[in-house]
């Protein structure tokens, strides 16, 4: 069976319907004498990849008498095959038998044919004509093309020499003969098939195992020894990894191949019947990460083989994507004629199928008969050694989903209280923290009276770690599902796996049941008309508090919190579809043009933005998963504000205006003196230069550069609030749950009170601040000679001995060190400091006496030149940075932020506010940017290595795609461009293969920095991995503990988990103000938003499949954007006016729907 996904993910089967044996023969014989017509080709159904043993026998009889038709699934819309280098479909032994594959001219042939065997039928009920040809007509409708005539004559001849019977979709089968002696033929064409095309295959593949014995054996204890942990869902998708396809199923799947570039999305997956399936990893839903061990992956890979074609024999295979064509691939008997070389390879039309919705239909067998297509097929020897186990893990984990749904209810019961005593309080939970739980049959346990705000780092469980069955872990995600009200699982594209869940409160569940059961009865009406009202403006409308509960539950509705219940989901939309007919009643008319879908979550927003007087609201604010304070979403949110805020109070307050509370609480938080006193070194002396936006809420870094025994000092200067917060505080632990600053394009929310910033911030050049300092030092002549040369020649560029002499001199002299500073240099913005280090006149005075005459310039140029060797020495070690970048602020209109007249950047005011979204271009290449940049990096990679070195247990950073050898080479060629910039349709392929960067316990690279180790200490007013680390390292200074060693891996967990949360919900609040952009300017415009916004959209991929191709929309690149595909583009893709990667004609393209919710833009060509 062949299995492929259509362009909406849906996993599309197609499937070959039985084919005659013996006895269809002799119902075909009688068929013909009662002058019945032939059966029709049957355009319903396809193929089916023959991957079981269990009907061999009848498979292969049937492929030894099968019929030559074309049959495409119903899934499909005109699939062709890509065109062969062969002349035509030829049926005779003389001529050549390698085959044209085209679909829409076999349907022509057969249907001809079918008439003309009609016509044999009349005719030969008729007299003999005697010293007459017998002339055959064929009707209109069943005439077939010039191309194919040769063909009819060739057919009509084989048909008039039959004597009576004959088959018409085999016209060489000789039907004249007794049926016993059809049936022998039949039994030994079957049995030559199956040991031809089965059984040899199977052996040989067998034989050439090596391990076979030894990989039986592993499969046998596959079920019981699959295993899963949290700490292997964030490696990337991999040979030997187990999946599913599809929520509702559990049938699981090898992964066998995954891309070799990054212009393909398309793996291979086994199934457990052996089955190929291509698909894309974006349609996996739950993954068994490593199920299979590594020193399998070559065995595994080796399950997939190619097929060897047979004379006349239709193929049990199927091609690949892009259906491969050589010489080798041919019958034996055919090579030698063929003009491809037999070492060639040449791919088909990869524009002819759709990566997601490629169905193999009778192409798989009868149409690649003698054909050069490879096919591909998995010898039943290895489907057997998966088989039983893939099946027990499946029906193990159904068997349990009764049980576990059991559990879960009343695990939902206990877990309604956390670890803090909150209760009625949604949160995030960890599906390994659920599975820990079940085993343990845990029970409703006494909580403290007082809630508390946050949990110390020192409190930290580790639920990650531990293993649990695979049959498990499937059984619960499955039991979730069903739970929808109890729990909403968490989406995770880089998992391709959920590992988190939202549990919702009793209280809140039992609340919504109570409004949708108002709202059934006559509620809906009731409340429509209020919407209404107040939509038309009448005034003094009370609100009632079923209104304010619907305006909730909408906004919940909007964030996909009632996605999977359908009780709620429908009476909702119920709501929404009774106020439109109630606003057309009113003469307001209504458009559902736009949306992806007529009651999409963004027909939802709309109405609320409406009942909000137009203004628009950000809606992951009102996301219970975000727990933003001051949302009214989380009291503990709100209640943690609060504590913020009077933090800030406290710590503003004189000593005398202090009462006790407030004395305790500052004693409760903070440390009375600095612990860090007699280790810090004096560098108040020495010039900081704190480079930033003018906008910037944290201060936490500065550098500087200084002179010491014929070397320049470098030093990256940190902010220490690790000295002054103490790490069980209230203050810390709020600060933990939030793992860090949460950056919206309109607001921020800080991670600490913004007391601590002040106090520890960076940049007041009046009172002595402490600092975390990380030096290097380097030879001063290394690095003036450098400078000169770039001064004589810009394209200089340091050669690989410096580097290496540079990169050594920094590891042996790196420290870390703690430092009083004071002399903070002021107004050096990253614009300043571009514009000062572009000045010619300063530059031509360094040039010719090794100084300007400006101190600030000096150290800044400096630092600029140390920073392009920091950079090449990564570069060297495959590196990548992209050097364009967007800034998007939605907030009052800011006076020379924006350049609207520079490429790439927008402004524009939001409806009924002062408030505008400005979206500007930043290159992460300019001077300013890679001379903080690279700083910061080296005093990362440095603590890491000093921790190491040290024997310190800190968190590190770490990304590694794994990619493989010919992934990596791509990556290599590709970042080879240097300072060109690179294609944005090249970057988006790339990086949907990277995973996203963790938190780890462990020194491992991080792939795009470059870096064997990495670590996060250069933010922690924004960041509790740097203050962790800070805490860490003094500890080690200090010889204590205060973050023990044993709540490390706890603490990994967590922050990592908080940590997906916050960049989801940043980056779903940049997709949504990218729309919501879009979708003014369009409102605005009169709807010509291509040609006016001058959009770049380039073409994705070849529109010849589906009915939209994908697009990708420059500076807008959140954004998911499509064409509808016309015969318009067809006709411009086809003369080469547009290609893929080009760019569109913006006077083509009109908007036809944009949903800010749904994330969708689909645009019309013509």
């Amino acid at each position: 069976m062949i299995r492929r996904f259509n362009a909406t993910g849906t996993l599309a089967r197609t499937t070959c319907p039985k084919r005659g044996l013996h006895l269809s023969e002799c119902l075909r014989r009688r068929a013909l004498e009662n002058s019945q017509s032939p059966r029709q080709p049957n355009y319903s159904k396809g193929s089916k990849s023959r991957g079981g043993d269990t009907q061999l026998d009848d498979f292969d009889a049937r492929n030894n008498h099968s019929s030559l038709r074309t049959q495409i699934s119903h899934s499909s819309k005109s699939h062709t095959l890509p065109k062969q280098s062969h002349s035509g479909i030829n049926e005779t032994q003389d001529d050549s038998r390698s085959k044209t594959i085209d679909i829409s001219s076999m349907r022509s042939f057969i249907k001809g044919g079918q008439e003309l065997a009609r016509a044999e039928i009349v005719t030969n009920k008729r007299p003999k004509e005697s010293g007459n040809v017998r002339k055959h007509t064929v009707s209109p409708d069943s005439a077939v093309t010039t191309d194919n005539a040769t063909d009819f004559t060739k057919l009509a001849g084989i048909i008039k020499s039959k004597k009576k019977y004959f088959d018409i979709e085999q016209p060489h089968f000789n039907l004249d003969r007794p049926n016993k002696e059809i049936l022998a033929d039949i039994k030994n064409r079957s049995e030559s098939t199956k040991k031809l095309q089965y059984r040899g295959p199977s052996s040989s593949w067998k034989n050439g195992l090596d391990n076979y014995n030894e990989l039986k054996s592993f499969f046998k204890q596959l079920p019981k020894s699959a295993k899963i942990n949290g700490r292997v869902m964030n490696d990337p998708v991999r040979v030997g990894d187990l999946v599913t396809f599809g929520h509702e199923s559990l049938r699981l799947y090898i992964v066998a191949e995954t891309p070799k570039s990054f212009d393909s999305r398309v793996a291979t997956f086994l199934s457990d019947k052996g089955e190929i399936v291509f698909s894309s990893f974006s349609n996996i839903a739950y993954r068994i990460p490593q199920a299979i061990p590594g020193k399998y992956i070559q065995m595994i890979q080796r399950f997939v083989t190619k097929e060897q074609k047979y004379l006349d024999s239709p193929p049990v295979g199927i091609p690949d994507l892009n259906f491969t064509r050589s010489a080798k691939s041919l019958p034996l008997e055919l090579q030698s004629s063929s003009k491809m070389e037999a070492t060639s390879e040449t791919e088909g039309e990869v524009s002819e199928y759709d990566s997601n919705d490629l169905v193999i239909s009778q192409a798989s067998s009868q149409l690649l008969t003698n054909s050069n297509v490879q096919t591909y097929i998995i010898p039943n020897a290895a489907r057997e050694l998966y088989h039983g186990a893939l099946t027990e893990i499946s029906n193990s984990a159904f068997q349990k989903v009764h049980e576990t749904n059991q559990k879960l209810e009343g695990l939902h019961r206990v877990l309604q209280n956390d670890e803090t005593g909150e209760i009625s309080a949604p949160r995030s939970i960890s599906i390994f923290e659920i599975l820990s739980k079940l085993n343990a049959n845990p029970t409703l346990t006494s909580t403290s009276s007082i809630a508390q705000l946050g949990i110390s780092p020192n409190q930290s469980v580790d639920y990650d770690a531990k293993n649990f069955p695979a049959a498990d872990y499937l059984s619960v995600l499955f039991a979730l599902k069903k739970q929808s009200r109890l729990w909403t699982i968490q989406r995770d594209k880089a998992s391709f796996s959920p590992t988190k869940v939202i549990i919702w409160p009793l209280a809140q569940i039992s609340h919504e049941d109570q409004v949708i059961k108002i709202l059934q009865g006559r509620g809906v009406e009731q409340i429509a008309q209020h919407c209404v009202a107040k939509l038309v403006g009448i005034e003094d409308l009370s609100k009632s508090q079923l209104y304010s509960d619907v305006v909730g539950m909408l906004k919940e509705y909007v964030n996909g919190k009632f996605e999977n219940d359908p009780m709620v989901s429908t009476t909702l939309i119920s709501l929404l579809r009774r106020v439109d007919q109630l606003l057309v009643k009113r003469g307001k008319p209504i458009s559902n043009d736009l949306y992806k879908f007529e009651y999409s979550f963004g027909k939802a927003y709309d109405l609320l933005t409406r009942l909000n007087e137009d203004i628009n609201v950000n809606p992951v604010k009102w996301s219970a998963e975000s727990s933003l304070p001051g949302q009214k979403t989380s009291s503990r949110a709100d209640a943690q504000e609060t504590y913020f805020q009077y933090f800030d109070k406290v710590l503003e307050l004189q000593r005398n205006e202090r009462d006790d509370v407030a004395q305790r609480t500052l004693n409760d938080n903070l440390y009375h003196d600095d612990p860090l006193d007699d280790k810090r070194i004096d560098m108040r002396e020495v010039p900081i230069y704190c480079i930033d936006d003018p906008t910037a809420h944290e201060i936490d870094d500065g550098i500087s550069i200084h002179e010491e025994n014929g070397q320049y000092v470098v030093s990256i200067h940190i902010a220490e609030p690790s000295s002054y917060i103490k790490p069980d505080s209230v203050v810390s632990r709020i600060a933990f749950e939030k793992s860090s600053t949460t950056y919206l394009p309109e607001v921020v929310f800080p991670m600490f009170p913004q007391m601590v910033s002040k106090l520890a911030g960076l940049g007041n050049n009046l009172i002595d601040t402490r600092t975390f300092v990380v030096q290097y030092k380097m030879k001063k002549e290394d690095v003036d000679d450098y400078i000169s040369d770039v001064l004589k020649d810009r394209s200089q560029a340091p050669d690989s001995a410096l580097l290496n002499k540079i990169k050594t001199d920094i590891y042996d002299s790196s420290e870390v060190k703690f430092a009083i500073a004071k002399r903070f240099r002021q107004g050096f913005t990253y614009d300043a400091v571009n514009k000062l280090l572009q000045d010619d006149f300063k530059i031509n005075q360094y040039r010719n006496q090794s100084a300007s005459g400006d101190s600030d310039f000096d150290n800044l140029f400096k630092l600029q030149h140390i920073s392009s060797i920091l950079w090449r020495i990564r570069e060297s070690n495959n590196a990548y940075t992209s050097g364009q970048n967007k800034k998007l602020t939605v907030g009052p209109r800011t006076a020379n932020v924006v350049d609207v007249d520079k490429e790439g950047s927008y402004r524009i005011q939001l409806p009924n506010s002062d408030n505008h979204i400005e979206i500007s271009s930043e290159r992460s290449s300019n001077i300013s940017t890679q001379l903080v940049t690279e700083n910061m990096i080296i005093a990362n990679h440095l603590t890491a290595k000093f921790a190491t070195d040290k024997g310190i247990k800190i968190l590190y950073r770490t990304l590694d795609p794994k990619f493989n050898k010919e992934l990596l080479d791509e990556y290599k060629e590709l970042i080879q461009q240097g300072d060109i910039d690179v294609d944005q349709e090249k970057l988006l392929n790339l990086y949907a293969f990277l995973t996203r960067g963790i938190i780890s316990d462990k020194p491992e690279r991080h792939f795009m920095m470059g870096l064997n180790m990495y670590t996060n200490i250069s933010s922690p007013l924004r960041r509790f991995i740097d203050m962790i680390n800070q805490w860490k390292i003094q500890d080690y200074f200090l010889n204590r503990v205060t973050v023990s060693d044993e709540s490390i891996v706890g603490i990994v967990s967590r922050l990592n988990a908080k940590n997906d949360i916050v960049r989801n919900v940043q980056r779903q609040s940049t997709t949504f103000w990218q729309l919501l952009f879009l979708k003014l300017f369009n409102d605005q415009n009169d709807g010509n938003l291509a040609e006016k916004l001058d959009l770049k959209l380039s073409l994705r991929s070849n529109p010849k499949k589906g009915m939209t191709v994908a697009v990708n929309l420059q500076t807008f690149s959140s954004v998911n954007a499509h064409v509808e595909v016309s015969q318009e583009l067809l006709e411009d893709v086809s003369s080469g006016n547009l290609v893929v990667g080009g760019l569109f004609d913006n006077s083509k393209l009109h908007l036809k729907k944009i949903d800010v919710i749904e994330n969708q833009v689909v645009f019309e060509y013509k």
